[in-house]
């Protein structure tokens, strides 16, 4: 008892110590909520082989949706970024050896994490880390290690108001690039739109 003692008062200083720099860091830190809609384009390779025969993947568009969680510790001009986005992409495509034809429609929900820098008052620079559903909620099988995709993006805000921002990004797949995942949602995606901050 007389050990627990002892130690108690250690314990008590690093307790108070640490709820005292959650409280600095707290009121040194500034956090916004954004939402963002956007066009998605997606520019897929010439051709694709798959099972020896050759598709020419067309165009790829559509609409991505997110909700966005920024936290900026003063005076660094950097923000941390948290996305959960959700994705519709309408593709399509022909084969090059016959008069065959596809189209459909993938949806992907994602979740990005990475950071921003404030460059002034109207532009921000971004660099993040983008995780979706690599096969479609009704394809999903347990046993495939692709069940993700992991892609790299680059985004630059134009800030028109303080709370309201025209986005423009680049995405690039690097894993998984088997030609059959491509077909559907291609490497290379940009998108254009608007964020809101709404808190």
């Amino acid at each position: 008892m007389h050990f627990g003692m002892l130690r108690w008062p250690k314990y008590g200083v690093i307790s108070f110590l640490a709820c005292y720099s959650l409280v600095l860091f707290s009121s040194s830190a500034q956090s916004d909520i954004e939402i963002a809609a956007s066009y998605v384009g997606g520019l897929g390779e010439d051709e694709i082989l798959i099972w020896n025969s050759s598709i020419n993947p067309e165009f790829s568009n559509g609409f991505d949706l997110r909700g966005i969680y920024t936290y900026k510790i003063k005076p660094v001009p950097i923000q941390a970024v948290v996305q959960l986005g959700y994705k519709q992409l309408n593709f399509s495509g022909n084969g090059s050896n016959d008069n065959s034809s596809y189209k459909g429609v993938t949806k992907k929900l994602s979740f990005a994490l990475g950071g921003r820098y404030l460059i002034d008052d109207r532009w921000v620079a971004g660099a993040y880390l983008d995780i979706e559903n690599n096969l479609d909620f009704d394809d999903y099988r347990t046993q495939t290690t692709d069940l993700l995709r992991y892609a790299a993006v680059v985004e630059v805000i134009y800030r028109i108001k303080y709370d309201i921002g025209i986005s423009m990004a680049y995405s690039r797949a690097f894993y998984p690039l088997q030609d059959h995942y491509l077909i559907f949602n291609p490497a290379n995606q940009f998108r254009l739109g608007i964020n809101w901050a709404i808190l």
